[in-house]
């Protein structure tokens, strides 16, 4: 595995991007860091842009315990450059809990590196269903077609695989 980042909620859309700005809700700033709506699940909320539309534009997203918004790039990896992902038990017997093993294109691997490489020494951002689940700084360029997303139950694991296309 390339890395591994860790996850606390349910799953979704998914999405990498590379994180521009963190403002916790202590910072001064926090009220001017609008959050993004976006509609991951077509309903046509008002005032919300569409999930597509949202792959390309910056966004402003929350944690997932609504502490930290992250303004963000555009997406770099989306569920489309997603060959096949698998819901794992991380270390069967502890309190690890489960992750999702998910393998990229070759299109997918590409933009993973490239995103990665711009992004040594700061931090990446695995986005599902519109949450940020973990933003962790890369340390070195990440070659490797495939990661871990850790953290999940495994509710959560399996239903990230489904809406991978998962099991394979």
């Amino acid at each position: 595995m390339a890395t591994t980042v860790t996850a606390a909620v349910a799953a979704g859309t998914f999405e990498l991007r590379g994180v521009v700005e963190v403002v916790t809700s202590s910072a001064p700033e926090w009220d001017s860091f609008e959050v993004t709506c976006i509609d991951t699940r077509g309903s046509g909320d008002a005032g919300c842009i569409d999930a597509a539309e949202a792959v390309s534009e910056e966004v402003v997203l929350l944690d997932a315990e609504g502490g930290t918004r992250y303004r963000l790039a555009p997406a770099a990896v989306t569920g489309e450059d997603v060959a096949s992902a698998d819901a794992v038990e991380l270390d069967p017997g502890s309190a690890a809990g489960w992750g999702v093993v998910v393998r990229l294109t070759t299109d997918g691997t590409r933009a993973f590196e490239d995103l990665t490489k711009g992004s040594v020494g700061q931090q990446v951002a695995a986005v599902v269903d519109g949450v940020v689940v973990s933003a962790p700084t890369v340390q070195e360029t990440i070659t490797a077609g495939a990661f871990q997303l850790g953290g999940l139950s495994k509710d959560a694991a399996e239903a990230l695989e489904d809406d991978l296309g998962g099991g394979s």
